[in-house]
């Protein structure tokens, strides 16, 4: 097996492990269960898989996986069980757009499922001053990675979101 197909098989199994974590911390929250170990553990495993994609640039299999849909099935439980942790998700979100080469792939980002699920999700940003940090730095990120082949369309929402930060308590 060559190296890239060594990689990616690797991407595969963290990709596995992040799910069966992400499930078991759903059933563990279904049954009032959750415990905040239960919740690093999904973010753990979540920030293994991102950051093996992103050293190797599978690319492909993050859109296909839609990587922002995991971010989505953690963001609840966190926001209202483990608020002190939510920051972390962001922090994950920062990795994929940073290292998201180019700007056809970081227009192929945009129009995930997922991405717009988790963007558009209530922050509560009046509740959490690291979410607000993290929020527009991953905006500020976007922007300068945007070209004129870049879909604004796809992300005007966001940037809205962001302009509507000028009236946040910090600005």
């Amino acid at each position: 097996m060559d190296t890239a197909n060594a990689n990616l098989a690797q991407i595969q199994e963290l990709y596995e492990s992040a799910r069966l974590a992400l499930s078991n911390l759903s059933t563990s929250y279904a049954t009032n269960r959750c415990s905040e170990e239960t919740a690093v553990a999904a973010l753990s495993a979540l920030s293994q898989l991102i950051e093996k994609t992103f050293t190797h640039y599978e690319f492909a299999f993050f859109l296909e996986k839609d990587y922002f849909g995991l971010l989505v099935q953690l963001y609840p439980i966190l926001r209202n069980d483990y608020p002190e942790n939510l920051w972390r998700l962001f922090q994950l979100s920062q990795l994929i757009i940073s290292n998201t080469k180019n700007a056809s792939d970081l227009n192929a980002l945009f129009h995930l499922q997922g991405f717009h699920l988790f963007f558009n999700e209530n922050h509560d940003f009046d509740l959490n001053d690291e979410v607000v940090d993290y929020f527009i730095n991953i905006m500020k990120s976007i922007v300068l990675k945007l070209n004129e082949q870049s879909d604004f369309s796809a992300i005007e929402s966001l940037v809205l979101k962001v302009l509507n930060l000028i009236n946040h308590k910090d600005n």
